[in-house]
């Protein structure tokens, strides 16, 4: 295709056009990123070179959470004779390191320890082994909570004034039981769940006693889940499922086995494993 043709299809000058494939051109002979339609030569050089750029991703290698105004003044610290601005140390961060700054995600210790990797290892094997397909032949098991105090963490409000939002002093909770296959929702079954009693209210008659999901819950809804997959006709026997006390009794086992299916309990700490959690999470994301 002529440039005249591309640029007419874009909408774009002829001399922009060609400048643009120039661009793109020379970037892919020398291996390098290039941003469409910026001058070679905008601004000023930036100060930092690659050492600082070493620096700053060992800074943030010993703590994530280190903020951009925190490594502008060790960068300064460390390099006497470096002056520069925290925006200037933000914008290379974000343009030459692609670094962003996000909401952290709180990680187990054990996660990552040597002998849950190879008991992870061990159970997927021990899977592959016995052809369980997750795709054709599983069904996911898991519960999660939710606090209908939940909001959104930002909203709009006059300036000068706090965006405030007129909550419960103890909001009541509920659990959702769920059980999914690769390709559709099996069956969910809510409950309502409470904290526990504040001592100051104890001696209230009036109020009841509050629990979570125990195991004769979990065992109804396991009845469900049965009933549900054989209604259908469905072709899945393997509930695969955490290894949490309610799911590990003996009369869940039993029911369980007794009707024609497996119980798959997973590694510890390694959710990641049950498609699931993928499913809660865009759930909560609705809900909050």
């Amino acid at each position: 295709m002529s440039i005249s043709v591309a640029a007419k299809k874009v909408t774009l000058s002829y001399s922009t056009t060609k400048r643009r494939v120039k661009q793109q051109t020379e970037a892919c002979n020398n291996g390098k990123d290039v941003f469409l339609g910026s001058s070679k030569n905008t601004g000023a050089k930036s100060k930092l070179t690659e050492e600082h750029t070493v620096f700053i991703f060992e800074k943030l290698h010993e703590q994530t959470t280190i903020s951009c105004n925190d490594v502008t003044g060790l960068l300064c610290q460390h390099f006497k004779y470096l002056t520069i601005t925290s925006r200037a140390v933000n914008y290379h961060m974000r343009n030459k390191c692609h670094l962003t700054y996000k909401r952290t995600v709180h990680q187990l210790v054990a996660r990552d320890n040597d002998v849950i990797i190879l008991q992870r290892y061990e159970a997927v094997s021990a899977w592959m082994a016995l052809g369980i397909n997750f795709f054709s032949v599983c069904v996911f098991i898991d519960g999660a909570g939710f606090n209908r105090n939940k909001h959104r963490s930002h909203g709009c409000s006059n300036v000068g004034k706090a965006c405030k939002i007129t909550v419960e002093t103890k909001g009541p909770s509920f659990s959702i039981l769920g059980a999914i296959t690769a390709h559709d929702v099996i069956t969910l079954s809510k409950r309502e769940v409470y904290a526990s009693i504040n001592k100051e209210r104890k001696a209230d008659a009036g109020s009841a006693p509050k629990k979570g999901t125990t195991g004769s819950d979990f065992m109804e809804f396991i009845e469900q889940v049965l009933s549900n997959i054989k209604a259908h006709d469905i072709p899945y026997r393997y509930l695969v499922m955490d290894s949490a006390a309610i799911h590990k009794t003996i009369d869940v086992k039993d029911w369980v086995t007794e009707r024609g299916f497996e119980i798959t309990y997973l590694p510890p700490y390694s959710p990641f494993l049950n498609p699931i959690e993928k499913f809660w999470s865009k759930l909560k994301d609705v809900v909050n």
